[in-house]
């Protein structure tokens, strides 16, 4: 699969399909990383196009499911830093938004 609207939309519907307190609690969580995972991948592919808002939609939004839902501030922080590189071509104001976040995450952390 290598066009990146289609892993979008299959990282859409992984993310829906691995949301809820009982598939984690049974291995839901491995469609959520799947999900990322897709999301990452598009991003990177967005970038190439030099489409650079939607590369930045697919880091932020895998930022979102790792933080909100895997608890992975680690890589949810790399996935915000990387989504404001994009928006830093695209969308200043979105970028400056997104390192924010990421720096938040970073201290939260406790780098």
């Amino acid at each position: 699969m290598s066009d990146p609207e289609k892993m979008r939309e299959e990282a859409i519907k992984l993310a829906n399909s691995g949301g809820g307190f009982f598939s984690k609690l049974f291995g839901g969580g491995n469609k959520l990383d799947e999900a990322c995972e897709l999301y990452t991948q598009a991003g990177s592919r967005f970038k190439i196009g030099q489409k650079w808002g939607s590369a930045g939609e697919c880091y932020e939004t895998a930022a979102g499911i790792q933080l909100n839902k895997l608890e992975n501030k680690h890589e949810a922080a790399q996935n915000l830093v990387e989504a404001g590189n994009c928006f830093r071509k695209a969308e200043p104001k979105r970028a400056a938004d997104c390192l924010t976040q990421a720096i938040e995450v970073y201290i939260d952390l406790g780098r």
